[in-house]
């Protein structure tokens, strides 16, 4: 059950990733502040997810012209795993993997290779509601990434008033969000495991969450007027 007066969380995984939160004053009236948590540094769980996090820091090194002459990117951020373009970096990584090239669908790899770079993510997801192995191994490292990036959110927070999961993503794929994988690597924190245990976990399954948002912030303005 939430606190009365704790601080709550949301962490929203769509085009990119979103974190906020919000603590209450002495009336128990919320105010929200934004952050740029999805932009901390990916933290690997597995030797795949190391393998992953390696070749990400190979791609976006040749990819990134901002870096100084002669340096060298050595992190990740966690949002270039954890949101629709990062399903798709997984895929791009398990389709040239040892253990997973030889199980990759030519006709999902067309796919994923003939679509636009903001689309890509969509085409693993659909394919793994359609069985394809790679794509199903795909959403299988999303999930456990993202449940681990939540758990953070809890650590960060301890956001007892309740932790919410939004975004397009988590709305469009809820059982990706309510899986064990998702939830054993959420509540794996060690010594704090126990405490993360403790926080309300909240899935939003509507994605105009901003929407109704502005709506709110813009009628409360109007009622103060």
């Amino acid at each position: 059950m939430p606190r009365p007066g704790a601080p709550i969380a949301c962490v929203g995984a769509g085009t990119g990733l979103g974190e906020c939160f919000l603590t209450a004053d002495s009336r128990g009236t919320y105010t929200c502040y934004p952050s740029e948590g999805g932009h901390a540094e990916f933290a690997p769980r597995s030797p795949l997810t190391h393998d992953l996090r390696d070749q990400l820091v190979r791609l976006y090194d040749t990819q990134d012209s901002s870096f100084l002459d002669g340096s060298r990117r050595k992190r990740v951020s966690v949002e270039r795993v954890v949101s629709g373009p990062g399903l798709a970096n997984i895929y791009f990584f398990l389709r040239q993997h040892w253990a997973y090239e030889d199980h990759v669908s030519k006709d999902v790899d067309k796919e994923y290779t003939d679509a636009p770079k903001h689309m890509k993510g969509a085409v693993v997801a659909r394919g793994a509601r359609g069985g394809d192995y790679v794509c199903q191994k795909a959403v299988d490292v999303f999930s456990e990434c993202y449940g681990s990036e939540v758990g953070v959110a809890a650590l960060k927070w301890m956001p007892f008033g309740g932790l919410y999961i939004s975004g397009g993503i988590a709305a469009k794929n809820p059982e990706w969000i309510e899986s064990k994988t998702f939830y054993t690597a959420y509540k794996d924190k060690g010594r704090l495991s126990p405490t993360v245990e403790q926080v309300p976990l909240y899935l939003v399954l509507t994605e105009d969450t901003g929407e109704r948002g502005a709506l709110y912030a813009a009628v409360s303005m109007l009622l103060e007027s």
